[in-house]
Parts: C-alpha cells; structure tokens; sequence
C-alpha cells in the first residue's frame, strides 16, 4: 500500500459474517469532493496519466477524488486505455477503505473500481493490476453488504489468484496478502474455499517477500491466531505497530489502529495473559 492495497485492509477482516448471506442492494451514486474540474486538465492521454500519478494519494480523499477526475477524462480520450482504468480502480480502492462506517459511499467506489479493473482486465488480462484491483474491490463491496456477499467470494479468489500468478510482489504482496485474507476468512470447504492454514502460508510468504510493509505484519499476525499459535501472532502484530509508527505510515495507522489493538488482545488472550492495549 501506499500502493493500492496496499492498505488492502482488504476488506478482508470480518467478511465472513458477510459472506455467510445472500442477495444484493442498489449502491446509489455519492457526492464527490473533487476539487479539479476537467475543463481545467490537458486534453492528450499522455498528460493526463502524469497528472494522476502527480495527484494520487491513498491518504488524501481530495486528492483521490480529484485522481479520479483526471481518469475519467483520461478514458473519455480513450475508452481503453489499461493505465487509466487500473488506476481508476486502485484510487476507487483507497477511497471505499477510507469510507469506514459509510456504506454506502464505500460499496460506491469499490463496485465502480472493481467495474474499471474488470474493464483492464478485459484490455490486457496478463498483467496484474487489473486482476489484484478487481479483487480487492469485491472484497469491500462483499463487506458492506448483508445479502449477495456469497456470490463474490470465487471472484475474489480467482482474481487473488490470478494477480499472484503473474506478479507477487506487486504493491507489497499485495497480491499474496490478498489470497491469504480470503483463505483465512472465508468459509471453509465444502461451503467455500476458506483454509485458514493455507493462508498462513500466504500471508508468512507476503512477511518474507516484503518485510517492511506493516499490513503483512498485521494480517499474518490475525492468520496466526486463526491457527492456534498466539504467540507467533503477538511477534508479528508488535513489528506491525513499530513499522506503523514510522514517519509516513500515519494515515495508514489511523485506519487500523483499533484492528490492531484488538488483534494484540486476542494473541494475548489465548496466552492467557492480560489484554492489555497494545
């Protein structure tokens, strides 16, 4: 992250309540907080994809939105351009993870992002971003919705798997740390493909292919809980803390600080130590 998914809080925490429902609600269209107007941006592909790269941020709403203003001018000069509808997505990702407690804002952003990154993926299927983007914007839309979240869980997956068979180390891991999240919380078999053991390996490959990145640290952290060992998931959950306590990471750890607490008194717990904050 500080990628997309970077942040990838996935959506992957707590979606297996979601996912154990079916059906689906109409996401309505949300105000946007743009401050760019089109009319003021250059006109020529090039241009425009340079501006984006120059406005995107994954802690900035503003800026995002205005990343989005940029893309869509970008894709009214051309429909197909992979560039811009990956980075649609990625910038619809980062603003559905900053939508917490807004349903419907969020469900907004990461149908539109999961739409645009299936767009890429129909340009060019044998990249990643397209493939990682798509997933991780399901796994937002799988979390806000009470009915219907079933039916996205193989989506999710195949995109998971497809974004790791092509580039793992994208963003981070991302694509690691994304296969692992659906493995962990997923139902398991014959009901879905939930293997919580399984996605301990995935996150622990994510840890080793990129340690520095506090989310695998976080989310291997809650894999290790899943699967009885408490003590390796305190390890991992405290350098996940001291990373996000780097200058930088503050954004990111606003977003998941109380995660975090919780996980660390939950591995604390099952040592039967006090759940003290972390």
């Amino acid at each position: 992250m500080t990628s997309g998914a970077g942040w990838a809080r996935a959506a992957l925490r707590g979606l297996v309540v979601a996912l154990l429902l079916g059906g689906c609600h109409p996401v309505k269209p949300v105000i946007s907080a743009a401050t760019l107007r089109a009319s003021d941006l250059p006109s020529d592909l090039p241009s425009l994809l340079r501006r984006a790269g120059e406005t995107f941020d994954p802690g900035d709403v503003v800026a995002l939105e205005n990343t989005l203003v940029v893309l869509d001018k970008a894709l009214g000069v051309e429909p197909r351009s992979y560039e811009a509808l990956w980075q649609w997505g990625r910038a619809a990702f980062w603003l559905a993870d900053a939508a917490a407690g807004r349903n419907n804002r969020r469900a907004w952003f990461a149908e539109q992002g999961a739409l645009h990154a299936e767009r890429a993926i129909a340009v060019d299927g044998a990249r990643v971003e397209g493939h990682y983007y798509r997933g991780l914007g399901l796994g937002y839309l799988a979390k806000t919705r009470t009915l219907g979240a079933v039916e996205l869980i193989g989506p999710m997956y195949k995109e998971a798997q497809a974004a790791q068979a092509v580039d793992e180390r994208f963003d981070h891991a991302g694509p690691l740390r994304l296969l692992g999240g659906v493995l962990t919380n997923a139902p398991g078999w014959p009901a879905s493909v939930g293997d919580s053991d399984e996605g301990a390996e995935r996150l622990a490959r994510a840890v080793e292919l990129a340690p520095d990145y506090p989310l695998n640290h976080l989310y291997y952290g809650e894999a290790l809980i899943k699967v009885g060992k408490p003590a390796e998931a305190e390890a991992q959950l405290q350098e996940a803390a001291r990373q996000l306590a780097a200058p930088g990471y503050g954004w990111m750890k606003a977003r998941v600080q109380a995660e975090l607490d919780e996980q660390l008194q939950r591995a604390r717990a099952r040592q039967g130590r006090p759940a003290a904050s972390g």
